[in-house]
């Protein structure tokens, strides 16, 4: 999060593989979500990597919509897909 702005970043979400599918992805994303609405923050952005396949799954699976790819965005010059989410009239929630 930064100070005065409308939005907020997830930097990223990290599981060891042998924790992915108990929902510990989800519970992040929706904990850090909760964070924005009780800040008044209006977007959620995320950036992962074109071949994070549970990632693009997840991030849409929770309102997430495409916004775009940023080219040879990670050190080794892969692709990464940006994500945005309006917390719009969720504040409160």
């Amino acid at each position: 999060f930064r100070r005065n702005s409308d939005k907020a970043r997830i930097h990223g979400i990290g599981l060891d593989s042998q924790y992915r599918g108990y929902g510990i992805g989800v519970a992040l994303m929706q904990d850090a979500e909760k964070l924005c609405r009780e800040l008044q923050i209006n977007y959620m952005t995320l950036e992962t990597r074109v071949d994070n396949n549970a990632m693009h799954n997840l991030a849409l699976r929770e309102g997430y919509d495409r916004a775009g790819v940023m080219p040879a965005y990670y050190h080794d010059k892969t692709d990464a897909i940006k994500y945005i989410k309006t917390m719009g009239d969720q504040h409160g929630a």
